[in-house]
């Protein structure tokens, strides 16, 4: 192959594309453009086959998961809405194999191969001595943002201006004979994914023995629901005995005072004895030596004092248990014994 050989190609499968999304009768995304779907006619001129993964265009809203993984848009392996961008991306890995006529992602399975280019965004490798057009074009065509891809349109509008290119042809065809040269850069990117694969395959196999672990602890706690909860002995236990006793004592004090009137006429004599004594008061009426009866200007006075005194005495015994069981330690108070013992004494 040479460079005439790679842009007529290139060429033809960019305008088939291009009829397919924009001027079919009925638009259609392919969804799994790859070398194998191409073949050549009896004019040599290119032609897309194999339409058993493309959908009408009108139709596309949500994919399953169909196309070769190698060729697939990480939007189409992880079964995402598509638009006719997802067919650019294959586009751009048909475009590598024609430049380096090698297989993509060769010795790793379609898995591997889909979480290497949805979770760690990798891409073919582009040998450094690639020409540049080449190498921006496939770049473009790889865009993870779909809307940042290019349109067939587009594409054929680049081919044509890379025809153009006087310098191209000697960049292109040099490249194609020094194969040997840049073929060690594909294969070393080849050994660090396939290393990152290993790496990705150990780890599978710790998360599977630490679910085969936690199944394992799942089913002792399963068995251990199924039988009598016993409640732990405790490892420590202390006991305390109290003892409680609590007086209350109060005293209270009443008087009271009771005037009966008998004057027989006399009312200013007996207004001015009551008067007088009400002035008094009843400030010394403790330290006063009548009792009983008191006849005076036709009045009698009758007063009578009165203290209560009041003692309670309530007593509490009983015992504290301490108990420490592993991580909590709590009080179990047991007041095995009440005693209210009251003492009243009442005192005029």
């Amino acid at each position: 192959m040479d460079m005439d050989h790679i842009m007529t190609w290139a060429t033809d499968i960019a305008k088939g594309m291009h009829y397919l999304h924009m001027e079919a009768p009925v638009k259609v995304i392919h969804r799994d453009l790859k070398s194998r779907n191409v073949v050549i006619a009896g004019d040599g001129v290119l032609k897309i086959c194999d339409f058993g993964a493309s959908r009408f265009h009108s139709h596309t809203t949500h994919m399953s998961l169909v196309g070769t993984f190698p060729w697939m848009a990480p939007e189409v392996i992880q079964s995402l809405p598509v638009s006719e961008t997802c067919d650019t991306y294959s586009y751009g890995v048909v475009l590598w194999e024609m430049l380096t006529r090698e297989v993509p992602f060769k010795g790793l399975e379609g898995l591997q191969v889909a979480w290497l280019v949805v979770e760690k965004n990798e891409r073919l490798t582009i040998p450094s001595s690639c020409p540049g057009s080449f190498a921006e074009l496939m770049l473009q065509c790889w865009e993870a943002d779909p809307k940042k891809r290019p349109s067939f349109k587009q594409i054929i509008s680049i081919l044509d201006s890379m025809s153009n290119d006087s310098n191209l042809p000697d960049q292109c065809n040099s490249f194609l004979h020094n194969k040997a040269e840049w073929r060690c850069e594909i294969e070393a990117t080849l050994e660090r994914l396939k290393k990152l694969e290993r790496d990705l395959s150990f780890k599978e196999q710790e998360l599977k023995e630490r679910e085969r672990r936690l199944k394992m602890w799942e089913q002792k706690l399963t068995e251990q629901s199924n039988t009598p909860f016993c409640f732990p002995l405790a490892a420590r236990m202390s006991e305390e005995s109290y003892f409680e006793s609590k007086t209350e004592e109060s005293k209270s004090a009443e008087m009271s005072c009771q005037i009966t009137a008998t004057s027989n006429g006399e009312v200013a004599g007996m207004n001015q004895s009551l008067k007088a004594l009400m002035m008094k008061g009843f400030q010394d009426v403790f330290s006063m030596n009548e009792a009983g009866s008191v006849l005076h200007s036709g009045m009698q006075i009758n007063m009578q004092a009165k203290k209560n005194s009041s003692k309670t005495t309530s007593m509490r015994k009983g015992k504290k248990v301490n108990m420490a069981l592993g991580f909590h330690e709590f009080d179990l108070s047991d007041d095995d014994d009440t005693d209210d013992i009251d003492f009243d004494d009442d005192s005029d």
